[in-house]
């Protein structure tokens, strides 16, 4: 476990301290809150604003536990009410990992296609001299995803997307290319080559996953302040899924769904959302109540949006 703390010093500036990085006893939520528990004790630390977890049930009990230690303390703001933040980073790995599922064929066949050129120093080259026969900048080469993190399959796809044509033409130079494909215990595993129709895909995919890979970057920032951005962060991604879900392109309209289905799990309901994180939208200058108002009307029918601003 990694315990990390943010904190503001007397000179007003933002410090993150790692406080803790340890073995824990079990995955259970109270020996995580336990362990959370005891660090916070040997750092004598008693002021908790917030803590921030992946969203997973034992982190929900930990939090609980974190909750009566607090109180039992006399520390906690609000009673603890407001102690749990789930990470928005980890919400939208959770949100795009469910929607890449849909088209995971035609993901799958792309990158076995980038793992055969890249399998030999022979084979790079070749490709390289089908990018430039197509005019192809060779400046940024194909590279290979993560199947655990998806914004390296953003990335992936974004790089070779701009290789089409190469490797249309590598297909009828590299006499092993189709066959290790199809070849199940090859690298396509059975799958085969990319086809028009996994491109089209890719192509659909890559406009989705921009936005959240933008996102994620922004939110995932530890030297500068992300609570107040927070909610424009959602409400942003919120406009723009309701934007594509009407989309007369129907593969993109399906993977839109689904990423909209998956969303308002966390976000379809506004009484879920951390207090807090509307505070601290109305504590900046820039936008303050109104601005809270405006991104609630925009994201929920209006008798719900009402039943929350009044």
């Amino acid at each position: 476990m990694c315990l990390t703390a943010h904190f503001i010093d007397n000179d007003w500036k933002l410090n993150k301290r790692i406080l803790n990085f340890c073995p824990i006893s079990s995955h259970k939520g109270e020996a995580i809150g336990k362990a959370i528990e005891k660090c916070l004790l040997a750092w004598g630390i008693e002021n908790v604003m917030t803590v921030t977890v992946d969203n997973a049930s034992s982190n929900d009990t930990a939090i609980v536990y974190l909750k009566k230690r607090l109180n039992n303390w006399g520390t906690s703001v609000v009673k603890g009410e407001f102690l749990h933040v789930r990470c928005i980073a980890h919400i939208m790995n959770l949100v795009v990992t469910d929607g890449l599922k849909l088209v995971s064929d035609s993901i799958h066949r792309v990158g076995n296609a980038v793992r055969f050129v890249r399998s030999s120093s022979n084979r790079v080259e070749k490709f390289k001299r089908c990018a430039v026969a197509e005019k192809n900048s060779t400046q940024s080469m194909l590279c290979l995803d993560v199947p655990t993190r998806w914004n390296s399959t953003y990335l992936m796809l974004n790089t070779t997307v701009k290789f089409i044509n190469a490797f249309e033409r590598f297909d009828g130079e590299e006499n092993h290319y189709h066959d290790d494909l199809w070849d199940v215990n090859g690298y396509g595993n059975g799958l085969g080559k990319p086809v028009f129709e996994d491109w089209d895909h890719v192509k659909n995919l890559i406009i989705l996953l921009e936005a959240f890979y933008s996102l994620t970057l922004r939110v995932s920032g530890s030297s500068y302040v992300t609570s107040d951005t927070y909610f424009h962060e959602v409400t942003d991604v919120d406009c723009l899924l309701k934007q594509w879900c009407d989309s007369s392109n129907e593969d993109f309209k399906s993977m839109t769904l689904k990423i909209k289905e998956k969303c308002d799990k966390y976000w379809g309901d506004p009484t879920k959302f951390n207090v807090m994180l509307f505070l601290s939208v109305v504590l900046d200058p820039r936008y303050k109540w109104e601005c809270v108002e405006y991104g609630i009307c925009q994201m929920y029918e209006t008798d719900v949006a009402l039943a929350v601003c009044t």
